[in-house]
């Protein structure tokens, strides 16, 4: 009697104990809607009429879809470029597939930096300019 009264009493705290959440992975702390607030690609920050923004929609442990939408107030168009990622977590790299594009920077790269502090993301992705200097350029956001 007494191994059966001890056993139930094993078992809701292994249940509990099993139940138990795992942290959040990288993957899971970039997914959402963002803000972006700088993007270096236009040399020296964002003009005031192009607003873009950034969503990231995890489907498995490293993998997930990406969203870049571009709006130009003064053209008064609206670009949206979707594309597929693998997320290197011990890196910080996310290695992106994107769909066809005809907007540049970063729908462009293909491997691309991640710092991320609290709701603040920074991208990171070298480009080329010109005669083919490499630049480092910056993506900045904040989650919405």
């Amino acid at each position: 009697m007494k191994s059966l009264i001890f056993l139930l009493l094993l078992f809701p705290t292994l249940l509990y104990i099993s139940c138990k959440k795992d942290p959040p992975t990288l993957n899971d702390k970039i997914e959402g809607n963002w803000r972006v607030t700088y993007y270096g690609f236009y040399f020296g920050g964002s003009p005031d009429d192009i607003e873009n923004a950034l969503s990231l929609k995890s489907e498995g442990a490293n993998t997930g879809t990406i969203w870049w939408a571009e709006h130009r107030a003064f053209e008064g168009t609206k670009d949206t470029v979707r594309g597929t990622y693998t997320l290197e977590e011990r890196a910080n790299t996310l290695h992106i597939k994107w769909g066809n594009s005809h907007l540049y920077g970063i729908t462009k790269a293909k491997n691309v930096g991640i710092d991320l502090s609290q709701d603040d993301l920074t991208l990171t992705y070298p480009d080329t300019f010109g005669g083919g200097t490499i630049l480092i350029d910056t993506v900045r956001a904040v989650r919405n």
